[in-house]
């Protein structure tokens, strides 16, 4: 250890640590005495009083059979060592889809925050969010979360800082809490324009990330406007990633247009960006979203968009969030469906609905039900299937306003409109304009008795 690491450990902290360790050998004072150090010297540096130097301090800690470096932090090399592997090991397993493995790891990591250095306890901590989002506890990760972005020792405009805030607006998106997820991508982003750091990757990935909670909350300038300014600095960056994640928004932003050509075109852009980088969970996502395209533009092969969205599934079934799971699981049931196999259909949709039973599962949860009811339908499991879209529009009433909810309210009526119950097709389609905020107006007295009953 440096004279430099040693002027600034405090003379009590060592004096202390070198006590306790004595008296648990059964040693005496005069034990640790030598030719340079006396007695009353030992006692002076336990009282913290002195401060040795890093010669004393390394023949002290041999006669008490410890190390300098425990005498001056309180960490053991060996137990730093063992705790930098199980770190290792457990960011290894995140990364390779045991999250459940991982989150067992990361917290018994952090049972140890005495040994751990300021960097292993703040990968330690981010880890252990992470993981609690990839098995969908989502309340638990935001409050992790929450914890980190409040800690001054994340550095603004840090690589760690940018992934907690991505992980907080995603987390915010997913149980459908749009204007939370706005509101905090926009706060980071103001925060960098104001730092005026180099742009790098990671910054990239948040300002993406904002496009995603503007096309969720149907604020398509914004969306626009923010993608055209990622894009000209992903091009400038040279980052194949970057500029694929870019690309990515771009096409959603253009089906929500109406553009659909353009749409895809964008995604297969995109896609000839994702597949050169190394992230096969970002690939496998991708894949997902041109599948989904090509479904919804109605002259797509669904041949095609089924292939696409198993190839997707192979990956996410490994590395995907519970989230991530159950949308290629709804995904595929709904283009299987349409490939006239019901039955394989109606396996997904159950499982898809399995996937996402854990708390908040947003809209995702309950368009899983519809998937599921639609389902049923098509197999003559009347009574199931009209539970089930019973159950979905209960789940959609408990959520805020947002697009993707009026988007579940859609098809659900449309569920229910081809299976002949005009009432209550009429009565989701309501709703879902109720959830984009058009609210009806008060029916004319001639007209209440229909509303009514309606």
């Amino acid at each position: 250890m440096s004279d430099e690491h040693l002027q600034g450990t405090g003379s009590a902290e060592i004096g202390r640590r070198l006590r306790e360790l004595r008296l648990a050998r059964g040693l005496l004072q005069q034990d640790l005495a030598t030719a340079e150090i006396s007695t009353s010297y030992v006692s002076l540096i336990e009282a913290g009083k002195r401060r040795p130097s890093p010669a004393i301090l390394a023949a002290l800690a041999e006669r008490v059979g410890s190390s300098v470096e425990y005498l001056c932090t309180g960490r053991d090399q060996a137990d730093v060592k063992n705790l930098q592997l199980e770190l290792g090991f457990a960011e290894m397993a995140l990364r390779n889809g045991s999250p459940g493995e991982a989150l067992q790891s990361f917290s018994h990591v952090l049972t140890k925050t005495s040994t751990l250095s300021p960097d292993m306890l703040l990968r330690a901590r981010i880890g252990q969010a992470t993981a609690l989002e990839k098995l969908g506890r989502l309340e638990a990760a935001v409050s992790l979360l929450h914890e980190l972005a409040d800690d001054p020792g994340l550095a603004a405009g840090s690589a760690q800082w940018a992934q907690v805030t991505v992980a907080l607006c995603r987390c915010y998106r997913i149980v459908g809490d749009i204007n939370m997820s706005v509101e905090i991508g926009e706060r980071a982003v103001r925060r960098l324009d104001g730092l005026g750091l180099d742009v790098t990757d990671d910054h990239i990935m948040l300002g993406v990330d904002l496009v995603g909670s503007y096309y969720r909350r149907a604020d398509f300038t914004r969306a626009h406007l923010l993608s055209s300014r990622l894009l000209a600095q992903a091009e400038q960056s040279q980052s194949r990633s970057a500029r694929g994640m870019v690309y990515w928004n771009a096409s959603l932003i253009a089906e929500s247009r109406g553009q659909r050509e353009e749409a895809i075109a964008l995604v297969e852009r995109a896609l000839g960006f994702m597949a050169e980088g190394d992230s096969p969970r970002y690939l496998a996502l991708l894949k997902a979203v041109h599948a989904m395209m090509l479904f919804r533009s109605g002259t797509g092969d669904l041949e095609q968009s089924r292939a696409l969205l198993d190839q997707a599934k192979a990956t996410l079934d490994e590395v995907g969030s519970v989230h991530e799971r159950g949308d290629c699981e709804v995904n595929l049931a709904q283009v299987t469906m349409r490939l006239g196999r019901s039955e394989e259909a109606l396996e997904l949709a159950a499982r898809a609905v399995d996937i996402l039973s854990g708390e908040n599962p947003g809209s995702l949860g309950a368009e899983a039900l519809v998937t599921l009811g639609e389902a049923q339908l098509l197999n003559d499991r009347t009574a199931e299937g009209q539970a089930s879209l019973h159950a979905a529009a209960r789940q959609l009433r408990q959520l805020p306003r947002s697009r993707g909810v009026t988007a579940v309210y859609r098809y659900l009526g449309d569920v229910w409109h081809w299976h002949g119950n005009t009432g209550e097709a009429m009565r989701a389609y309501q709703e879902g304009l109720a959830a984009g905020g058009a609210g009806a107006l008060p029916a004319p007295p001639q007209h209440r008795a229909v509303a009514r009953a309606t």
